[in-house]
């Protein structure tokens, strides 16, 4: 049986491993390896094997990441908080479309790692036949994160209803928490931009090639799994809205006049048509998931996903996991793919 006492940190030069050695090669467990050997999944660290003096071993290079554990007792932002509980949760979700088992997920601070330059969160998953972890679940991880960081500004309200939800004796539904967390973070806010938008040919608008959403699956009290039923899609969460007018917003692209309703709360974009609402695969330059366009009752966000090649809101570069606020006639680039935001009532 396998533990996290087997796991070790190792050093060879300037690099840097998590290593777990394995009795044989029939502890691994083929599918969950192969899934992750020919898949990049975002917010999962990348694994390999090595195998030498008999001695089989699985390894996640570290490198440039430093551990979740080190940042806990330390003064964070309450935004930082809630994305780091959001992209645990979203990770394990979209997991589950490649077959992993979310159980097989460590989710423990001191092997949850975040990118030095990226800032992004990654998790490590054991792919073994059989393994014993003493590790959290998801909501009792999230607990331990909200009571051991020191956050910097007075959360009020938004950490008093994650904590209530977390301390109900209920069934907690996770699609119903990730929207908790989601709509607790305040986006940041920008005064109203004074760019002016380029000068668009007058060509014939083209209908959009959006992917049309799969129906989400409810989620079931039992089932496989930490997320009940198994392939369960994620979500775009549904935000109340308590204005009485209907806002609606579009994108035109400016290199050929392609217009694109924005007709989800949460609008996927990116050069991954499985996963994105809106994809581009003929522009290389564009990650698979590049960014988001948000709805907040009746405004509109943007946020980066930590794209390669950046996300620039009136040539301004955004910080990724940190959402702005669109104004109309707005013009966002997605790497050097550049787009006329409008809204309309």
């Amino acid at each position: 049986m396998v533990t996290l006492n087997n796991i070790y940190n190792e050093t060879h030069g300037t690099s840097h491993f998590m290593v777990l050695d394995l009795q044989s090669e029939s502890d691994i467990e083929s599918l969950g390896y192969g899934m992750l050997s020919n898949n990049d999944i975002e917010g999962v660290l990348n694994i390999s094997t090595s195998h030498f003096n008999d001695v089989y071993q699985l390894r996640y290079d570290v490198t440039q990441y430093k551990k979740m554990s080190t940042l806990l007792n330390q003064r964070v932002k309450w935004s930082f908080v809630t994305q780091a509980i959001s992209e645990i949760l979203r990770t394990l979700l979209e997991a589950e479309d490649y077959l992993l088992d979310a159980d097989k997920f460590i989710l423990d601070p001191n092997y949850i790692y975040i990118h030095n330059l990226r800032n992004t969160l990654e998790l490590a998953y054991m792919p073994l036949v059989n393994a014993e972890f003493e590790s959290f679940d998801v909501f009792k991880l999230a607990k331990y994160i909200l009571n051991n960081s020191v956050i910097e500004e007075d959360a009020g309200v938004p950490l008093s209803k994650v904590l209530n939800f977390l301390n109900s004796g209920s069934h907690k539904s996770f699609l119903e928490f990730l929207n908790l967390i989601e709509t607790s973070h305040e986006p940041v806010r920008r005064a109203p931009s004074q760019v002016a938008p380029p000068k668009v040919k007058d060509q014939p608008k083209v209908k959009s090639l959006v992917v049309e959403e799969k129906p989400v699956v409810e989620e079931s009290a039992k089932g496989n799994g930490l997320f009940g039923k198994k392939n369960v899609d994620i979500p775009n969460l549904k935000v109340p809205s308590f204005g009485k007018g209907k806002v609606k917003a579009c994108l035109t692209r400016v290199k050929n006049n392609e217009e694109i309703e924005i007709n989800k709360d949460t609008f996927k974009i990116g050069n991954n048509p499985q996963k994105c609402h809106y994809s581009c695969p003929s522009n290389s330059a564009i990650s698979r998931s590049h960014a988001d366009i948000v709805k907040h009752k009746n405004d509109y966000f943007l946020m980066d996903h930590g794209s390669t090649n950046k996300t620039y809101l009136n040539n301004e570069v955004l910080t990724p996991k940190k959402q702005y606020i669109l104004n109309h006639n707005d013009i966002i680039k997605f790497a050097n793919e550049a787009f006329k935001f409008e809204i309309t009532q």
